[in-house]
């Protein structure tokens, strides 16, 4: 365990320990009871053959996680209405196309005139035109989107309308004070991290491996916070569960039923957290059982009005996630066997 060299930037691709795979939360759920889990479908998730799906507002919340982390890593990506895919693509092949040839991609794509006859001639575009005539007429429209492609190199594309999600949700983070570590240093703890990997054996023999938004820890109080920030399509109120109505002997009756925190399985995702907090206290050389450690999930819904809440659920939970980990883990336990993928 002392040699593993677990970080935030590897976290994704660190998938295997001596030969052993790594055990994500986002791996056990294929194993969960509640999930149909099974050891043929956490090997399946492993090998990449499955995956979860990612609803826009998953896919929003990891952009805002990765401009909270460096905003200078995206670059506006404006709409290209008015330019035809097919100009688009000549465009597309022809910057793909220079970017193979010696030195820096020229910002005048006449550098590449042979080139882009033949893409044209390939399209079927302005063949009705001179040469000059099709080119100027080529960097009328697309120059915007050439020199777009020479600043993409490195960046990730954001559209506007995603970009303007992300900047009322900042706002919205930047408001509420509760929410500040996400964007700012916490000084009144002794120990602060963002984007935090801890790697542990679990029950000395499961490699294992999380990645915590933030985790404050207090060691004279002895207690340890745990933030995940979360995006929804959903109002915040209905994150834990929410309730609709129904015909019931003869009444109508309130009848619940639960929200983003069981159907995404995240009251699971944070007993797994607190399990590898766990361990990791006790790696530094700190009693584990003596600590007090929650998990607030800083939520913040996707559209208007951008509402956020500051969450922590009941400890009530546990008993039901504790079931399903150890269930993830059973066949965990029978996917290792056949593999023979046990060192520990």
């Amino acid at each position: 365990m002392e040699n593993v060299k677990l970080t935030s930037e590897n976290y994704f691709q660190f998938n295997e320990y001596e030969n052993m795979p790594v055990l994500s939360h986002s791996l056990l759920k294929h194993g969960m009871p509640m999930n149909g889990g099974s050891q043929y479908r956490m090997q399946a998730a492993w090998e990449k053959l499955i995956g979860d799906e990612e609803s826009p507002s998953k896919k929003l919340g990891s952009l805002l996680h990765k401009y909270v982390e460096d905003p200078g890593q995206f670059i506006f990506q404006p709409e290209w209405d008015s330019i035809s895919p097919k100009i688009q693509a000549i465009a597309e092949k022809l910057h793909r196309h220079a970017s193979t040839q010696l030195g820096p991609v020229s910002d005048d794509p006449q550098t590449y005139a042979d080139m882009f006859e033949l893409l044209c001639s390939e399209d079927g575009w302005g063949q009705s035109w001179k040469p000059e005539t099709r080119y100027n007429k080529f960097r009328e429209v697309a120059m915007p989107l050439w020199l777009f492609m020479q600043e993409l190199p490195g960046k990730i594309p954001l559209h506007g309308k995603d970009l303007e999600s992300i900047q009322h949700m900042i706002k919205s983070i930047e408001e509420h004070g509760a929410l500040r570590p996400i964007l700012e240093d916490v000084t009144n703890c002794e120990f602060f991290a963002r984007e935090f990997p801890i790697f542990f054996i679990h029950n000395k023999k499961f490699p294992c491996k999380v990645l915590l938004d933030i985790i404050e820890v207090n060691h004279t109080t002895g207690t340890v916070e745990i933030t995940d920030l979360k995006t929804t399509a959903y109002p915040v109120m209905n994150f834990i569960h929410r309730h609709t109505y129904a015909w019931i002997d003869g009444r109508v009756q309130e009848v619940p039923f639960t929200g983003a925190y069981v159907k995404y399985n995240y009251f699971t995702q944070e007993h797994f957290y607190k399990i590898a907090v766990k361990a990791w206290l006790k790696e530094k050389g700190y009693d584990p059982d003596s600590y007090s450690i929650t998990m607030n999930f800083a939520v913040i819904e996707t559209g208007e009005p951008y509402e956020y809440a500051d969450i922590y659920p009941s400890n009530e939970w546990g008993m039901a996630a504790g079931k399903e980990i150890s269930g993830a883990l059973s066949c965990a336990s029978d996917w290792f066997e056949v593999k023979k993928y046990w060192k520990f």
